[in-house]
Formats: C-alpha cells, structure tokens, sequence
C-alpha cells in the first residue's frame, strides 16, 4: 500500500497518481503490510473455529420463519385476510294466491270512494265536528280564566312551608331588614317571578327595608323587572314606618366564596353605615344548590331564618331541610306562588295561572271520561 507524502491518502500498490490530492506517487517505495501480534492472531483463529459462518443453505429457514428460533412464540398470522364470498338470496316465490291479493288491494286503492263519507256510519262521520268541539271547550277552558281573571274564585291550598313562610315574614316588625337574593336565571322567570312578586309585596307591607343582591349574573337584571313592577303597581298602604328605597348589592361572584365573605360585606368599614341587623333572608332559587351554599354557608353561622321560594322541580330535594328546621318557609313553583297571593289577600297573576291550569286539567279529564263512555256505547267504535 502506498501512502502519499502529501495527505497521508493510502493508495493501491501500483498506483502513480494520489487518489486524494492527485500527488505524483512515482518512487514512492510501498508500505509493508500490517502484521497482526501472536496473541490477536490466536484469538481470531478461536473466534472462526467456534462458530463458522452459515451457509446459504443454513440461512434460508431462518429468512422463511424469523421467529423459529424463539421458544413459545405466537404463531404469525394473516395480514391480509381472504375476501368473504357474498352470497344473495334468492327472491321468494310468489303464489298465484298472493298474486290475486295483491291485485285486488291495488284495486281497491285505485277506486277509492270521492265521498270519504259514503257507506260509514254515522258516528264516524261526525268524528271531525266531535274533535272541533272538543278543542274549543279545551281553548275556552283554559283561556277564559285568562282573560276573566278570579272569574270562577278558585282558591288555591297553601302548603305548609308556604304558610310558614307566610307566618315568618309577616312577624317582621316594621324598619326590620330582609335580604332578598335573586338566584335564578332567565330561562326560569317565568315560573320564579310570580313567587318574586308576592314575596316582595308582603315585605314592603311590612315595612322593612330591602338589600337586593344576586349570585346569579342575569340576577340584577331580573329584580329590577320585579322592583319595577312594584312601583307601577302600588299595593295597599305599607305599615307605619315604611323604609326607603332598597339598597342593591348587586351581583356577588364566587357563590360560597361571596356568601362567606358576605357579613364583612355589610361591615360599617365597606358600606359605610352601621351594619344591618338582617332579620330574614329570601332565597329565589330555580335549584336547590343554591339553597344549600345559602344554608351551609350563612344561615348555620349567622342563625339568620332563612326562607327559600324555589322552582316546583327544586322543591322535594330541599323538604328535609324545611322539616330540620334549617328553612324557616318553603314554597314552590306556581301553586306556591298562587297560594301566598291567596294569603296575602291580593290576587295577582299566579291565582289567575292557577284558574286556568286547573280548570283545564278538569276539563281534560271530564272528556277523557265522556269519551270513553261514548265508544262503550257505540261498541268500541273511535270517535
């Protein structure tokens, strides 16, 4: 091997030019081949007596099967697997029997009467006035107390954690404070702001003085609908010593968080006043779990009574709560709303509601039954 003189390249024996630099390697006498020390030399000649190199012949199972010379190896599946032959089923016979029925409906079809009346009974062709008749008593049964409001009188049965609540606010002295929290949403003020209405009359006849406040965020919103409504319709003169107007705490975020930091709220240092003796708290609540923050959190360590007026679906879940005595007053839903209008001596909305769904629902009722008594008569017939 030749080395060139100039890059150090190795080059072939023989070779007259550098590979590398293309040096001239003329002369250049070649290096002698490198010789392997006695002990490396015996340690190859072991090596290769130890294991001799494969044959081909040796190699080919183990290219056919790579996994032969593992023990307990799975076994190689498929990876393609064979296409599944579809097989369709052939169409069933058809009897001359079939056949002629068939025929026969398509007939029929075909020469359907023009007049549908023609050749039924009587009864059946008056089964279109008897449904015209019956939507209109259901119409007139539920939109004439609508429209005629107290026309039939009803009264509504005060359940009694209603007439608890009731009982509670009314023992309010006059100049007293009442905190009433607007803790529901939109989507429930339909159900919630009749139970609102009532609830907050009954506080400005007693004469105390309100702090409005929400832990819901569309909460403000929604007791200034209801605090407008009570200025645009005056009830009867409060007690002596009516209060001004209400204070607004407005939306208080964090829910626990904003109830347990709720005293330090009213403090003299944050309101700027003497701190308010709270005698009731009105929760307005279309959940129970807002009930329960107002419970856990408030009630128990400031033992201020509290009332809860919540949505109908609500009110089972916080029953036990009203029979431990953690609830001064419960009510619910527009029954409850109905039934505190009846207490309080001012018919609103909610009664004129409470006319209307239950005359309805007896009206339903008395047709369901005539109905069934009229297909026993005619047999069974529908109408």
């Amino acid at each position: 091997m030749i080395i060139c003189p100039n890059c150090g390249q190795r080059n072939k024996n023989g070779s007259k030019f550098c590979n590398e630099c293309g040096d001239n390697l003329v002369g250049i006498i070649p290096s002698p081949p490198l010789e392997l020390p006695e002990q490396d030399r015996a340690n190859l000649s072991l090596i290769s007596l130890e294991k001799p190199e494969d044959t081909a012949e040796q190699r080919l199972p183990a290219l056919l099967d790579p996994l032969g010379e593992i023990k307990q190896a799975l076994p190689v599946s498929r990876a393609v697997a064979l296409p599944r032959r579809i097989v369709v089923p052939e169409a069933p016979s058809t009897s001359l029997a079939e056949m002629e029925r068939s025929r026969l409906l398509s007939e029929i079809a075909r020469t359907y009467p023009r007049n549908p009346g023609a050749g039924l009974p009587r009864h059946a062709i008056a089964s279109p006035l008897v449904r015209w008749v019956v939507g209109i008593v259901i119409v007139a049964a539920v939109g004439i107390p609508l429209v005629f409001p107290h026309l039939f009188n009803a009264q509504p049965v005060p359940s009694a954690g209603t007439s608890a609540a009731f009982q509670s606010i009314d023992n309010l002295l006059p100049g007293s404070t009442v905190l009433l929290s607007f803790d529901y949403d939109a989507g429930a003020a339909a159900e919630m702001e009749p139970l609102a209405l009532a609830l907050a009359r009954h506080v400005e006849l007693r004469s105390a003085h309100l702090i409005v406040m929400s832990l819901n965020p569309q909460g403000q919103a929604l007791a200034d609908r209801v605090l407008q409504q009570l200025q645009q319709n005056p009830g009867p003169t409060p007690a002596a010593g009516a209060s001004a107007s209400p204070t607004r705490l407005g939306y208080l975020p964090g829910n626990e968080a904003a109830l347990r930091n709720l005293p330090q709220m009213l403090a003299p240092e944050s309101r700027g006043a003497a701190t308010p003796s709270i005698q009731r708290a009105i929760i307005l609540g279309s959940s129970a779990q807002v009930v329960r923050w107002w419970v856990e959190q408030y009630g128990t360590s400031q033992h201020v009574p509290l009332i809860a007026a919540v949505s109908a679906a609500a009110e089972p879940d916080l029953w036990p709560y009203y029979q431990s005595g953690q609830l001064t007053g419960l009510t619910s839903g527009q029954n409850g709303a109905a039934s505190y209008e009846r207490l309080l001596g001012l018919p609103g909305n909610a009664m004129a509601n409470s006319e209307s769904l239950t005359i309805g629902l007896v009206v339903i009722a008395a047709l369901i039954l005539l109905g069934n008594l009229a297909g026993n008569f005619l047999g069974g017939s529908r109408l």
